[in-house]
C-alpha cells in the first residue's frame, strides 16, 4: 500500500520521519516515510510511533489514505432521522408505534428505511419482498420520489432500502407518519414527533 501510493504520487522518502517498527533503509521503509511525510499516514497507534507494516489494510483505512493523498474534501453528510428507535413504544398486531425524535439543526437530514429478510425465502415471500413498500408522510404531506437502493445480500440476509434526503426542515416540530407494507397490508406503523433544534 505504501509503495503503491509513493510510486503513484512520485513521493520522496524523508528519513526525518520514521516509525519504531519500520526499517527506513529498506525500499518499503523509504516508501513508508514518504507517505508519512506527505501526511497520508498518521501511524497505527494513538502516539503515531508505529506503522504496523505487517497488518492488513481495511477498505476504510485505504479510503482515508486516498482521501489524504488526493486532498479530497470531506463531504458534510446529512443527519439521519431514525423513525424506529429502541425507545419507541409499540403495541398491537400489526404493530403501531409512537416515538419522539430530536435532532440538531443541520444543513440536511435523511430518512432511510426498508426491509431485511433472512433467506432462503418461504413460499411466496420472494414476490412479497420485491413488492414491499415503505411510505412516509410529513405533517400530512405524502412523500414521493423515494430513492431506492439496489437489493443487497449480506450472507443469508437480503436488504432493500430506500429513503429521502430532506434539506428544508427548519427548527420546529414535525409529525412523521411511517408505514411498512407487506402483502398489501400495513405490518408496522410509526407516529414520530421529530423536533429539529434551533
Amino acid at each position: 500500500m505504501a509503495s503503491f501510493l509513493a510510486r503513484a504520487l512520485n513521493l520522496a522518502a524523508n528519513p526525518n520521519i520514521g516509525f519504531d517498527d519500520v526499517d527506513e533503509s529498506s525500499p518499503i521503509g523509504a516508501n513508508i516515510t514518504a507517505i508519512a511525510a506527505a501526511g497520508i499516514t498518521l501511524g497505527c497507534n494513538s502516539s503515531g510511533s508505529s506503522f504496523c507494516p505487517e497488518a492488513g489494510v481495511s477498505r476504510s483505512q485505504m479510503a482515508s489514505f486516498l482521501a489524504r493523498a488526493l486532498n479530497l474534501d470531506v463531504p458534510e453528510l446529512p443527519v439521519r432521522i431514525d423513525l424506529l428507535p429502541q425507545s419507541a413504544t409499540c403495541e398491537g398486531e400489526p404493530r403501531s408505534c409512537e416515538t419522539a425524535v430530536t435532532v440538531n439543526s443541520d444543513s440536511g437530514y435523511y430518512v432511510l428505511e426498508g426491509f431485511f429478510y433472512q433467506v432462503p425465502f418461504l413460499d411466496g415471500d420472494s414476490a412479497n419482498f420485491a413488492n414491499a413498500e415503505f411510505r412516509l408522510s410529513i405533517d400530512g404531506t405524502v412523500m414521493t420520489g423515494m430513492v431506492s437502493h439496489d437489493t443487497t445480500t449480506f450472507g443469508t440476509t437480503v436488504l432493500r432500502l430506500g429513503g429521502w434526503v430532506l434539506d428544508d426542515l427548519t427548527p420546529g416540530t414535525y409529525e412523521f407518519e411511517a408505514e411498512w407494507w407487506w402483502e398489501g397490508e400495513v405490518m408496522i406503523s410509526v407516529s414520530a414527533d421529530v423536533t429539529v433544534n434551533g
